[in-house]
């Protein structure tokens, strides 16, 4: 069988001339991202230890990633992606955490880990004749470790960090197969074709499988950074844009652009959404603006895509959609799965992950009979289309009243002076919890706590009631730009 890496350089061979990355004014062909792929991997050896490696990897949302993603996984090591986003310190904690052999940085970023007298520069050719420089950072001796041969056994070819939204992110697991898999579910979600050129605005640790993907079927792939609206809507066109792969917090400043409407992406077939649930007005904005709704998916780390939305009819708005070919998904009660309507999501399917790197927890001890707990709540409706509710440890109990922090902040986003909005449980000595915000206004609204509370409470039941609202100038985020739950108050 193939490994993932010779199944991207077939499409590569297939297509050598066509381009593969676009990066500004930059163009890279598939022959040349995967020479320079080689170029890499030759100058990475593959030290004495037995069993794979793990090797992190901190670099731009750009082509340089691109290529030194291709040459580790050439190499044959475990890829750990990092986002330079994070802090130095935030950076040694993670690579302790999941006790890194090495860190490989772009040069631009190697001042986040202290140099050391291992450390070793890398200069390859890139694309285009250019060339890069990269700091191989040694942090482990080159030794016999139980960790590195289980991963080889496993054939975990990546580990990506979990949102940590809910609390301590986790080092997930990710093998081959289970990479493959995921491939596969994108390229039939949304048709995926070779003459497809797709804006790509999501982080990279979090959307692998989705880029290799695009790789796979030999499409272009355009990569920016999703604040750049300006570029953005004054480019996309020149290009030929197919599919738009964002976050709802792009779509929302896209809608913020005059200039921006159905004339910013004339070929595109799909705006899809990920990384955050998509607000009912913002999808109503959009279409009136754009004339389609945004379609989305839900997957979650250990699973990858579950359902796919791609539906224009308003009745569905809001879903997460219909299973993806290959998977099972119930709802559970009691804790134990059964066939029901409404409950806590399980999911089974073929690109489930290999289980939990730190603290060590391999998928045989977490799944039952095969099926993962997603900690999500779902409901499903005749049509077979299933709608995310919320989660179980956000629910918020008011005098035995089960209420679902998405209902609220869905109302407190259909309110134009709101840009972001974040409801939690907060305790009460009378219901013993009821529901608070923190919301970010738009800029230059003034609207004051007593008004906003009014709007929200006019469309609510009385015990589901909205009690307070703080406005604050950001919400805490994760890495990957997911507000972060955990630290809600």
């Amino acid at each position: 069988m193939l490994d993932l890496f010779s199944r991207l350089r077939q499409t590569a061979e297939k297509h050598a001339d066509k381009t593969a990355i676009i990066y500004r004014d930059f163009e890279v062909s598939y022959a040349d991202l995967f020479a320079a792929a080689d170029s890499l991997a030759a100058g990475f050896s593959r030290g004495k230890s037995s069993g794979r490696r793990k090797v992190g990897l901190v670099a731009s949302r750009d082509a340089e990633f691109v290529v030194a993603l291709l040459g580790l996984m050439q190499a044959g090591v475990t890829a750990v992606p990092l986002s330079p986003a994070l802090r130095g310190a935030e950076l040694a904690k993670l690579a302790d955490q999941l006790a890194l052999d090495e860190v490989f940085l772009a040069n631009q970023f190697s001042g986040l880990f202290p140099r050391g007298t291992a450390d070793r520069e890398i200069e390859f050719p890139t694309v285009g004749g250019r060339s890069s420089v990269w700091i191989r950072h040694a942090l482990q001796a080159d030794s016999e470790d139980s960790r590195r041969t289980e991963l080889s056994k496993r054939g975990v070819s990546t580990i990506r960090w979990s949102s940590g939204t809910t609390g301590r992110a986790k080092g997930i697991m990710l093998s081959d197969d289970a990479v493959w898999a995921r491939v596969k579910a994108h390229c039939e979600m949304h048709d995926l074709r070779q003459k497809d050129c797709i804006l790509f605005l999501v982080s990279f640790d979090a959307a692998l499988p989705a880029l290799v993907a695009y790789l796979c079927v030999g499409a272009s792939v355009v990569l920016e950074e999703a604040q750049n609206i300006e570029w953005i809507t004054a480019t996309s066109g020149n290009h030929g844009v197919t599919l738009v792969h964002a976050t709802p917090f792009f779509y929302q400043m896209l809608l913020t652009h005059a200039d921006a409407g159905k004339q910013t992406f004339p070929a595109i077939r799909y705006y899809i959404s990920t990384g955050a649930p998509l607000a009912s007005a913002l999808s109503e904005s959009f279409r009136n603006r754009f004339g389609r709704e945004i379609s989305q998916y839900y997957g979650i780390g250990e699973c990858g895509p579950v359902f796919f939305n791609v539906s224009n009819d308003l009745p569905k708005r809001g879903s997460a959609g219909v299973l993806v070919s290959g998977c099972q998904a119930k709802l559970s009660g009691a804790g134990e799965p059964v066939d029901s309507d409404f409950g806590e999501l399980w999911v089974r399917g073929p690109g489930l992950f290999e289980g939990y790197y730190e603290p060590w927890r391999p998928s045989e001890e977490i799944l039952l009979e095969g099926w993962f707990c997603t900690g999500d709540l779902a409901r499903l409706d005749s049509d077979g289309y299933y709608w995310m509710v919320g989660r179980t440890k956000d629910i918020i109990n008011v005098a035995g009243t089960k209420i679902f922090p998405l209902e609220i902040e869905d109302i407190l986003l259909s309110h134009p002076d709101v840009e972001e909005a974040l409801v939690y449980a907060q305790s009460d000595a009378r219901f013993g919890e009821v529901p608070h915000a923190k919301v970010k206004r738009r800029a230059g609204s003034s609207i004051s706590e007593r008004d906003l509370l009014r709007f929200v409470n006019d469309r609510l039941a009385i015990l589901k009631a909205l009690r307070k609202v703080e406005f604050v100038g950001e919400l805490p985020r994760t890495s990957s730009g997911k507000i972060k739950r955990s630290e809600r108050n």
